[in-house]
């Protein structure tokens, strides 16, 4: 999806290393709390899953202008939460304008 979006891809490593449990930069872009702790002010990397996208500011290389053009395109969903792809957009277009029949149809 980045890629389609015109977005740098090495961000994904920089939102998995955000996301595992581990303190290690693990991906070769990617960034922990030696990083994080350098920021004004500092803070630590959260080493769980998602609770907001607005969280996604916080990821090494999510600039204003990269969350402009991401933000309309993705979601965090809680705990163990089931997406459905067939819901998912095409770029820009809105989720709610999938009309099918099936029983998890947002209707």
């Amino acid at each position: 999806m980045l890629e389609i979006l015109k977005l740098d891809p090495t961000l994904t490593d920089a939102l998995l290393d955000w996301i595992d449990v581990d303190i290690n930069a693990t991906f070769p872009d990617g960034a922990e709390d030696d990083i994080y702790l350098l920021e004004n002010p500092p803070y630590r990397a959260a080493n769980r899953r998602l609770v907001s996208v607005s969280e996604l500011r916080l990821v090494q290389g999510f600039t204003d202008d990269v969350m402009k053009v991401l933000t309309p395109h993705v979601t965090a969903l809680p705990g163990q939460t089931r997406a459905f792809p067939r819901w998912c957009t095409s770029r820009g277009s809105s989720p709610w304008s999938w009309r099918g029949r099936g029983r998890h149809d947002p209707r």
